[in-house]
């Protein structure tokens, strides 16, 4: 974390031995686009929980803790992120000092276009020096604590099994 202003406005953090650096998140969850869902959201709340507190769980040996500070329902039109636009576009609700979530229904490669993504750290393009971290519904628990590496400035992916950055799984 370091003394250095961490991108989209975060506030650089440094604990003391024993001391917690404590994080807020804004946690941005999409609406359903079926019509007969009647607005519910793509991912119910104990998605959320369960995603923070793995990357609490994880993050907790190296003094670091997130905080789930606000909450916001997003329209269905941005439930889909097929292309870097979609992606971009979360940009215009990105929530000062705080690390954005914004979890959507799902979210396409858009690279290889024919593979789907569970999570992205994603830097807007529109929004700059907009960044925050997007989740599709079908992430495992610890997703969000692999984009969080990547958010707090782990830039690369481990080749090694059971690491947090690394795409193999033990």
């Amino acid at each position: 974390l370091g003394g250095s202003v961490l991108g989209g406005g975060i506030p650089s953090a440094s604990a003391s031995e024993g001391e917690v650096v404590r994080l807020g998140l804004a946690v941005h969850v999409a609406r359903r686009e079926e019509a007969r869902q009647d607005g519910q959201l793509v991912a119910d709340e104990s998605f959320v929980e369960r995603q923070v507190a793995t990357a609490n769980r994880i993050f907790a040996p190296y003094g670091v803790a997130f905080e789930r500070s606000e909450r916001h329902e997003r329209d269905a039109r941005h439930a889909r992120m097929e292309t870097r636009a979609d992606r971009s576009a979360l940009g215009a609700f990105v929530r000062p000092h705080l690390i954005n979530v914004f979890v959507v229904a799902s979210l396409r490669d858009v690279d290889e276009p024919a593979r789907t993504r569970r999570g992205v750290h994603w830097r807007s393009t529109t929004y700059a020096p907009a960044h925050y971290v997007i989740l599709s519904r079908i992430s495992f628990d610890a997703v969000l604590a692999h984009e969080l590496g990547h958010f707090l400035g782990n830039p690369r992916h481990s080749q090694t099994p059971g690491n947090l950055m690394s795409y193999r799984h033990t």
